[in-house]
């Protein structure tokens, strides 16, 4: 659930290099980069092959405008709230509306610290960070570590694995990538809210090359099971992104309209109210994320009418912006709500 989201302004060619792609403390962010993204339409969307001189095909992908390309900047320490609780630091992540990811990245690593915003009740540090990947980091690395993020009322724990297993050509609707190197992560994680228990086991690639410091294409697939007393519920979801600067050149965008009203919003009570205008489309799944694309929870109401509204408990969640990704078979829309 504890994800960073890193990808680029890809152009419209194709870019040849000859020596193996390695990542290195050159492709460090630094204050004043920016990326952006963009959701890609899940239909048709696979995890790529492992191995050497593999050839990723994703020319047929589509994005979804239903889902706003996202923009953050990367910014010094000294410009973040409450930076005293990251000693370690070295930059940070600003989306935008004052919340801003935490870092820490010199020469042999990549990790990630937690979460700061203006109110200091409202961010959190991990105990124990975890470390994306260690640099350098190239074919056949491994890096592997755990994680913890300890609240009063729930604790996350996990395990991350990351592995170069790819090389070869990464085709896109903007052109062909050569020299594109795959790292794979595996990620479990347990949440504990109270007496509930989220399990998620997510499974990620993402590709780079020498083009930029940052991404070409992030494609995940998660399970997670929830349980609540002797309760359990599985979902499975498969999601990906691209860069969305511009939109590239070639990728067409697929509209997929999911008529649902969220209400009230801002609210302040812990309870958030969503109708779906169109019960055709059946079970809805609701997660929620925050600024930094964590999937905090994963609710699932089977189907409603526009009379029916259904109510969505957030009195575990702190004030703050959040993120909604509400699907319904291959239909998906994200909405901002705010917590006051």
């Amino acid at each position: 659930m504890k994800k960073l989201y890193i990808l680029i302004l890809l152009s419209t060619c194709s870019f040849i290099s000859k020596a193996q792609y390695t990542i290195t403390a050159a492709t460090n962010p630094i204050a004043g980069d920016i990326e952006s993204f963009i959701d890609i339409d899940s239909t048709g969307l696979f995890l790529g092959s492992s191995g050497t001189s593999q050839t990723w095909n994703y020319t047929a992908i589509t994005t979804l405008t239903v889902n706003p390309p996202v923009t953050n900047t990367y910014v010094a320490m000294s410009t973040v709230p409450n930076n005293t609780m990251f000693p370690t630091a070295t930059i940070a992540v600003d989306d935008g509306a004052g919340n801003f990811g935490i870092l820490s990245d010199n020469s042999t690593k990549h990790e990630y610290l937690g979460y700061a915003n203006a109110v200091a009740a409202n961010c959190w540090a991990y105990t124990d960070p975890y470390k994306v990947y260690t640099i350098p980091f190239t074919y056949g690395s491994v890096s592997t570590d755990t994680y913890l993020l300890a609240f009063p009322t729930d604790t996350t724990t996990g395990t991350f694995t990351t592995t170069g297993d790819g090389t070869g050509t990464l085709q896109l609707p903007t052109g062909n990538y050569t020299n594109v190197l795959k790292v794979n992560y595996f990620r479990y994680e347990n949440d504990t809210y109270a007496s509930v228990v989220y399990d998620y086991t997510v499974t990620m690639d993402q590709y780079y090359s020498a083009v930029s410091k940052f991404l070409l294409l992030e494609v995940q697939t998660t399970t997670t099971s929830v349980t609540s007393g002797t309760n359990v519920t599985w979902y499975y979801n498969k999601y990906g992104r691209v860069a969305a600067v511009g939109l590239p050149t070639g990728i067409t965008n697929k509209e997929k309209r999911l008529d649902v009203n969220l209400f009230p919003n801002p609210f302040s009570n812990g309870e958030l109210f969503i109708t779906n205008n169109d019960p055709s489309f059946g079970k809805m799944t609701i997660e929620i994320n925050n600024v930094l694309g964590q999937s905090l929870k994963t609710i699932s109401f089977e189907n409603q009418n526009a009379n029916e509204p259904k109510r969505i408990d957030v009195r575990d969640l702190a004030k703050g912006i959040y993120y909604l990704r509400i699907s319904s078979k291959e239909t998906s829309k994200t909405q901002k709500v705010i917590i006051e």
